[in-house]
């Protein structure tokens, strides 16, 4: 049976119960919506119910997706399998209103995992956490935890850094970043947002070195299925991946840590993608360290695409699926050949014709000899612009 995509990259906000921006969200799904690229087959289609997303082909090698809006997917009723981004009650609802198939795992479970609460717990259990995180309750804790942070971190403002997170977010959002002790705003925003079983996260500000997800499929077992370097600029956004033919070596002590993680979620009674994120960070002590398991998607990711991508291409290859700004996707090109001279293949994987799309998709593909490292630093230099 074809399958369905469904583009509710506002997933999270949904398990929070916070409103979405209608407009940030059709942003998103411009930006986002060939991540189906790499998992679609011929037949396959992708809700389109605002118009909002571009035609997938463009000189490449990738399949032809059809998008249905209402209408048409009404008219084809019970003709798809549904696959969302994440599933949630909204996903089910619209599976039963156009006769999709699902094989969903059950929402408590889904909630259950993406909740920071969980990997939380996994860290202070195996004692593989930051120093100085915690789970704040009250605001009187958050000021007290925060201070005794500060003291112990020194009056130094870059070093006493912090940051604040909900039980669910992505990518960063709804979150509270700040240095130094606590103010009366920072009190007020925690304010708002604890009472009951309500509980926010705080972390310690680590300088990141360097950053990966692991993939997983989870069904009557746990398949670890690859590991994939991030890509981010200054600011800390998202701005592409690295998909190597295998595991690196400095990344090998974090997955039996995920490894272990991924079957505990398996008991639970997840099933579907699992993407468990891991950082390398340097220590305010100077000491680069690792941290196993940072964020915990029981749902697709960025990753999983990028990983995805390397079936079109020889599985010795190493690619770098970058996301650059749409204004002048031909001279876009033609920057990224002379950034990356050693690489073997530039493939769009967005119709460079869409002048409403919010991100310019390009997968470098370069041998695989060519070290990661080189690769970061090529990309950091890029994205510094």
């Amino acid at each position: 049976m074809p399958r369905l995509f469904l583009t509710n990259f506002e997933f999270e906000d949904e398990l929070a119960g916070r409103p979405t921006n209608q407009d940030a969200l059709s942003a998103l799904r411009r930006s986002l919506a060939n991540v189906w690229l790499s998992i679609a087959e011929p037949g396959d289609c992708i809700f389109d119910a605002d118009g909002s997303i571009a035609p997938t082909t463009h000189k490449t090698p990738f399949p032809e997706i059809e998008t249905l809006n209402e209408r048409q997917l009404a008219a084809r009723h019970g003709s798809f399998e549904l696959i969302p981004w994440g599933w949630s009650d909204t996903c089910l609802r619209f599976a039963d209103r156009f006769g999709l198939k699902t094989h969903a795992p059950k929402l408590a479970d889904v909630r259950t995992i993406n909740d920071r609460r969980f990997g939380f717990d996994f860290e202070i259990e195996q004692s593989i956490g930051l120093d100085g995180m915690a789970a704040i309750k009250t605001p009187d804790q958050f000021v007290e935890t925060v201070t005794h942070l500060v003291r112990r971190l020194g009056n130094d403002s870059d070093q006493a850094r912090w940051i604040l997170k909900p039980q669910l977010s992505a990518s960063g959002r709804h979150c509270l970043r700040g240095q130094g002790r606590p103010t009366e705003q920072h009190r007020a925003w925690v304010e708002k947002r604890t009472g009951g079983p309500t509980v926010l996260f705080l972390e310690p500000h680590v300088e990141r070195v360097r950053e990966a997800g692991f993939q997983f499929s989870l069904d009557d077992r746990v398949r670890f299925d690859g590991c994939v370097e991030m890509i981010t600029d200054p600011n800390g956004q998202y701005r592409g991946s690295i998909a190597r033919p295998s595991i690196e070596p400095v990344w090998s002590t974090a997955l039996p840590w995920c490894t272990r993680l991924a079957e505990q979620i398996l008991r639970r009674g997840y099933f579907g993608p699992l993407g468990i994120d891991s950082i390398l960070y340097r220590h305010h002590d100077g000491q680069i360290r690792q941290r196993p398991v940072q964020d915990v998607n029981g749902r697709f990711t960025m990753g999983r695409a990028a990983w995805n991508m390397r079936r079109f291409f020889d599985r010795e290859e190493t690619i770098l699926w970058l996301h650059c700004e749409p204004d002048q996707p031909e001279t876009t090109l033609k920057q990224l050949a002379a950034h990356f001279p050693f690489a073997q293949k530039l493939v769009a994987t967005a119709s460079t014709r869409n002048t409403r799309m919010s991100k310019f998709s390009v997968l470098v593909v370069v041998p695989s000899d060519v070290q990661t490292l080189e690769l970061l630093s090529i990309t950091r230099s890029l994205f510094a612009k």
